[in-house]
């Protein structure tokens, strides 16, 4: 185990190796400890700031996954660098699959914890797998149309075009046409200087890419997994942005307050701002006194599955 107190590791979807990091608390070898799955947002990877999130779960004595999806990272697949939402959901159920598996974890007390794009993500699955214990969902996206509404027209009018240039290469077996994830105020970027501050994300000194195959702009006009949290069956954490450009709050607002078991926190803070800093302590705070309630150390499974 590294000075991270992390193992790497790798689990398999469709034959192809995402990569992962593990993380175990002291007390695993007391018993079988409850687990947090995290996956990073749109075009993201573990390096983006996800492990300050782990460390501070597993020093609160939870497991943690914190895996890359298959084309970004580490994980292997091809094409690279293409985010297709049912792709990623499919990454997202085979992580909970590993978790459950591992001898120090409870199957039964598995939290699923997303950002930005994968807070839909845990949204949809929360609604799905009735076993999972808690999700915690942070700027989460909700709904595809309310967020392009969002977007300035003529820049949006521009990524549509290069989605359709992405989608038309692919039938041709060409690579995927890449635009940035952030860029310049008067760029076509999906997320705009002027926007939130992506570069924020990305610590000092990793390299990644940081391009997303364009037809992601169409993909999120028909994903909309807020309309899943009725069905959600298990305790589940929302916390949105006040100042969020990027995911509108009232609208997000609107699906989390119909999570059956949900606890919603509005923060006020930009999309970006929540990953360092103290923004970051006030978020992760909240995020581990929901853990404390939802899903407590030392509980049975019984009870960290209650509804």
């Amino acid at each position: 185990m590294s000075q991270t107190n992390r193992i790497d590791e790798s689990f398999y979807v469709r034959g192809v190796k995402c990569a992962a990091w593990l993380y175990l608390p002291a007390n695993h070898s007391q018993g079988p400890v409850p687990a947090v799955v995290i996956g990073h947002g749109l075009g993201g990877v573990r390096e983006w700031r996800l492990d300050n999130f782990a460390q501070a779960f597993r020093a609160a004595g939870y497991a943690c996954l914190v895996f890359d999806y298959r084309g970004f990272g580490e994980s292997d697949g091809a094409p690279r660098q293409v985010v297709e939402p049912e792709m990623l959901l499919e990454d997202w159920r085979a992580a909970i699959v590993y978790a459950r598996a591992r001898p120090e974890i409870d199957p039964d007390r598995i939290v699923l914890f997303g950002t930005s794009f994968s807070g839909g993500h845990v949204t949809r699955l929360g609604a799905e797998d009735q076993r999972l214990a808690a999700i915690m969902a942070q700027g989460p996206f909700m709904d595809g149309p309310a967020s392009l509404r969002m977007a300035d027209p003529i820049r949006l009018l521009r990524l549509m075009v290069s989605a359709i240039r992405d989608l038309a290469g692919e039938r041709l077996g060409k690579q995927p046409y890449l635009v940035d994830i952030g860029g310049a105020p008067c760029s076509n970027a999906l997320v705009r200087a002027d926007e939130a501050d992506f570069a924020s994300m990305i610590p000092e000194g990793v390299q990644s890419e940081t391009r997303v195959a364009a037809r992601i702009a169409l993909k999120i006009m028909r994903y909309r997994p807020g309309q899943s949290t009725p069905q959600i069956g298990c305790p589940a954490l929302y916390v949105l942005c006040e100042y969020d450009k990027l995911i509108p709050v009232k609208n997000s607002l609107k699906h989390a307050r119909r999570a059956p078991h949900g606890e919603v926190h509005v923060v006020p803070y930009g999309h970006f701002d929540i990953y360092s800093g103290a923004p970051f302590r006030d978020v992760l705070n909240k995020e581990l006194a929901f853990l404390a309630r939802a899903v407590p150390i030392g509980a049975s499974s019984q009870v960290g599955s209650q509804r």
